[in-house]
């Protein structure tokens, strides 16, 4: 069923898949064509209270899964209020940089790479090396 629900603090129209206790399972319209949103409002007739199982069981004239189809669109979000939440990234959308983690240094190392100043080195500029002049209009042949 299509709702609109505020999601990280922006107002979205969304087709709601799933609906749990504090977790939405959603497909953002904006991240639709006419062709998709014209299938899941089919869906959403057949049976809007829970569109994924449907999804799930849907085959599509080219042959393909329903939801397998629309997995990259299809994202969560956990409820913050009454039609509010946060979505969570899926783990294709996480970047390296955000899936580390940060080891201290011991207190005695701490100290010492405190006292070091980082120098810093003034860059060498390279000149080119001109052998010849460039030669211009057409290139002479050998007689």
């Amino acid at each position: 069923m299509m709702q609109d629900i505020r999601i990280d603090g922006r107002m979205q129209r969304v087709f709601v898949l799933m609906e749990r206790d504090n977790r939405v399972v959603y497909i953002p319209l904006t991240s639709l064509t006419q062709v998709d949103y014209d299938r899941l409002t089919d869906i959403s007739k057949q049976d809007p209270d829970n569109m994924l199982e449907t999804m799930s069981k849907a085959t599509l004239s080219n042959g393909r899964n329903m939801l397998a189809l629309y997995d990259k669109l299809i994202q969560v979000m956990v409820k913050t209020g009454e039609g509010e939440g946060t979505r969570i990234l899926k783990t294709s959308e996480r970047d390296d940089a955000t899936n580390f983690t940060v080891t201290p240094l011991p207190p005695d190392e701490e100290e010492d790479a405190a006292k070091d100043e980082p120098t810093v080195e003034k860059p060498v500029e390279i000149q080119p090396k001109i052998d010849r002049k460039p030669s211009y209009g057409r290139p002479k042949t050998q007689k």
